[in-house]
């Protein structure tokens, strides 16, 4: 994950889906971003705006989001997870080398 200095950086959009089928727009701060090598698997977040609520959401591959479902309420995230990737050269680090040499 990308270094986000402060929480404004952290701060991303999810779409709430109540048991009536009312969609809202939430705020929540990224705490983690989960990858499998470059593929997202899942990410904590804490809702911004309801206190002490914290989710954890799974990589939703038929949608391409994250998604969680917690008493008949769903949430998606409705970000691009992208951003908050790294590319394998931003830290330096080579992934394919060649031999050294003697």
């Amino acid at each position: 994950m990308k270094t986000l200095k402060s929480i404004e950086d952290r701060i991303v959009n999810l779409q709430k889906i109540t048991s009536d089928g009312e969609t809202f727009e939430v705020e929540a701060e990224l705490r983690h971003l989960d990858l499998v090598g470059m593929i997202p698997n899942q990410i904590k977040v804490v809702l911004a705006r309801e206190f002490g609520v914290s989710l954890t959401m799974d990589w939703d591959i038929s949608n391409q989001r994250f998604s969680t479902s917690v008493d008949g309420v769903t949430y998606n995230s409705s970000f691009d997870h992208k951003a908050y990737m790294i590319e394998p050269w931003q830290h330096g680090t080579s992934y394919a080398r060649s031999s050294r040499r003697s």
